[in-house]
């Protein structure tokens, strides 16, 4: 993995507020700072903990998706970019299909429709999650009793906004390098990720695809080891994170 330059503020800020404008559209938030590298065919961004990124990944092109610190989750969802309204990413399906729980490289990854979206084509770690919904408000507030913890679904929310896909069609997730086990007894736990720094996940669109990736803000729990870190992506040029700018993940 390439060295990102600018120094991460870990801090995280809250945007409650609509957000408008074009496609791709990201606002600094209080504490957030652009971490970008420009290469020749690649553009690479961080996503802070508890903000989420949107990257239009044509047919054929793929996407990195790294852990840039170690033990960090990153909660995965796509569209068809020709049916955002209703096809996407469907962990059910998938997993129904491939009749395991567990990802393998060289995996599809299928859609509602059941048909094929993206390709599993590098996996460095070979443990991600397929069982977990997103964390949300209601998460904290229930198992915790934090009021407006950052989340995951919010975070996604945000970023999908100028696709106008409302908070109802956000569907579950694949969580990328989340470790869970599940015992004889069917019983999940929830463990410190494997992941190390610099572990990728290479992603292959099968169709034209629209990606989201949020960097999960869980910190009550060993999910993200207790101390949730920045993911970086890594897109081509032809499929930019945010066109013709370089600001930074929401």
């Amino acid at each position: 993995m390439s060295k990102l330059d600018d120094p991460v503020d870990r801090r995280s800020g809250q945007e409650r507020a609509a957000i408008g404008g074009t496609r791709l559209v990201a606002t600094r938030t209080s504490h957030q700072r652009p971490v970008v590298r420009m290469g020749v065919d690649k553009e690479e961004r961080l996503v802070m903990p508890g903000t989420a990124c949107l990257v239009e990944v044509a047919a054929g092109d793929s996407i990195d998706i790294i852990d840039w610190q170690g033990q960090q989750v990153a909660d995965l969802v796509a569209y068809s970019s020709a049916n955002i309204e209703g096809e996407w990413l469907s962990p059910a399906h998938t997993r129904s299909s491939l009749g395991r729980l567990k990802l393998r490289s060289s995996d599809l990854l299928l859609t509602n429709f059941r048909r094929p979206i993206l390709k599993l084509v590098r996996d460095d770690v070979g443990g991600h999650d397929m069982t977990y919904a997103l964390c949300d408000a209601e998460r904290y507030l229930l198992g915790y009793g934090i009021v407006d913890h950052p989340n995951c679904r919010e975070a996604l929310f945000r970023a999908l906004l100028p696709y106008g896909v409302p908070v109802h069609r956000i569907p579950d997730p694949i969580n990328l390098f989340q470790n869970t086990a599940i015992d004889a007894d069917g019983i999940i736990e929830t463990r410190i990720p494997m992941s190390r720094a610099g572990d990728t996940v290479s992603l292959m669109a099968v169709m034209d695809t629209l990606v989201g990736v949020a960097a999960c803000p869980q910190d009550q729990s060993p999910c993200n080891g207790w101390a949730p870190t920045p993911i970086a992506l890594r897109s081509p040029r032809s499929s930019p994170l945010h066109p013709f700018d370089r600001r930074p993940c929401r």
